[in-house]
């Protein structure tokens, strides 16, 4: 997914690659591919897709071998929980429909960043237990919008939270490739070095945040390319791409 040949290939049928394709031709048109901090984040971001259409493409069998899991995991703690809670053994078969439904509720706590022990946990030990008219549960009532969507609503600033912990994590990794890259560009400049190793040293000790290491990780890349520009090489293999 070469931006230089974008215009010269019919336009890919992943729909991933197709809205690369997309962004790519708009880079000239606004005058994006003329501001190097935007650009590198453009090509992160399709970086990032690269690997993701790569992954749907030859890992599906892993993709769907965690599933398969995950569910085992839902049954299995689910029907100890349920012996925990009535002194009675979950004796309902586990249908097809059932499947599909724990299948579901996984990829929405995946998604947002929770775990199915978390939920179920909180399932048995708060939600039933204030609310005993749903006792005793089935995989269904487990698995439906009512405890599902209530477990979301209780943990909106949690789903908030992690989420802005993932991107300043993916942020972070990115800032500490470029600086390494830093690093190998100024190799014969020692004063350089140490700025950049002090940059590192102090986001790592909490003395600076992540936007302040940015914009010092960015003032030295633009130093950088007017300096060498020869030299200075856009590398991101250390660091997922923001997505």
């Amino acid at each position: 997914m070469k931006r230089d040949n974008v215009d010269r290939h019919a336009m890919p049928e992943d729909h991933l690659e197709r809205f690369m394709g997309i962004l790519y031709s708009m880079m000239e048109p606004f005058g994006i591919d003329k501001v190097p901090e935007v650009c590198h984040y453009v090509e992160l971001l399709g970086q990032a897709i690269e690997r993701a259409v790569v992954e749907s493409k030859f890992n599906g069998g892993s993709a769907q071998h965690r599933m398969t899991a995950d569910r085992r995991k839902f049954i299995v703690i689910f029907r100890n929980r349920y012996v925990s809670l009535t002194d009675l053994e979950y004796t309902r078969a586990i249908t097809g429909v059932d499947g599909k439904m724990i299948g579901q509720v996984i990829s929405i706590l995946n998604d947002k960043g929770f775990e199915v022990d978390e939920y179920l946990t909180w399932l048995f030990d708060d939600f039933l237990a204030e609310n005993p008219k749903f006792c005793p549960p089935t995989i269904k009532f487990a698995c439906g919008s009512l405890a599902v969507e209530k477990f979301m609503f209780l943990n909106r600033d949690k789903i908030k939270q992690k989420k802005e912990e993932l991107i300043r994590k993916k942020m972070s990794l990115d800032l500490i490739a470029r600086a390494r890259v830093l690093i190998r560009t100024f190799a014969n400049d020692e004063n350089v070095k140490k700025k950049i190793a002090d940059v590192l040293r102090s986001y790592r000790d909490g003395s600076i945040m992540i936007e302040k290491m940015r914009v010092d990780i960015e003032d030295l890349e633009r130093i950088a390319r007017e300096s060498s520009p020869q030299q200075l090489v856009q590398s991101t293999g250390d660091a997922d791409g923001i997505v």
